[in-house]
């Protein structure tokens, strides 16, 4: 979707209406909804690591596709969710997983893919081989990341 952080035309009839409309990018949308989804609003709130660790498999692998300023937004999200879980943190080791089982990204349900079956090869990627400089830094460092 080369698109991603394009932000929509808004048609519309009264240029008041088209002032106060702030317009967001696909990119706006996906990342709002996923802090809303992710954040913790009570202490017992937070997210099982399952599910955590499945949206972040998944966004780091759609970022090896997006524009540079979502693929940072992608991997800024990872780090935080991260930082949030350290059961995550064996996400980012290269270790081999067989004993955990096999990763299924193709399931549609998070609890079922096993994303403790691999880890965050696609950090590797985007911190050697992605164009864009402040990308390949940001992987580097969630790479690095201990706590």
């Amino acid at each position: 979707m080369t698109d991603i952080e394009a932000s929509p035309d808004i048609q519309s009839n009264s240029s008041k209406n088209a002032a106060s409309h702030k317009s967001q990018s696909l990119s706006d949308l996906v990342f709002r909804a996923l802090h809303l989804a992710f954040s913790r609003r009570t202490s017992a709130g937070a997210s099982p690591p399952w599910r955590s660790a499945a949206f972040a498999k998944r966004l780091l692998t759609a970022s090896l596709q997006w524009p540079p300023n979502t693929a940072l937004r992608a991997i800024t999200f990872v780090g935080d969710l991260v930082e949030r879980d350290p059961k995550l943190e064996a996400l980012l080791s290269t270790d081999d997983r067989s004993v955990n089982g096999v990763y299924r990204p193709e399931l549609d349900d998070p609890q079922l893919c096993n994303p403790f079956g691999a880890n965050f090869w696609e950090l590797h990627l985007l911190a050697k081989t992605y164009w864009d400089k402040r990308v390949n830094k940001a992987a580097a460092k969630l790479l690095n990341f201990s706590s």
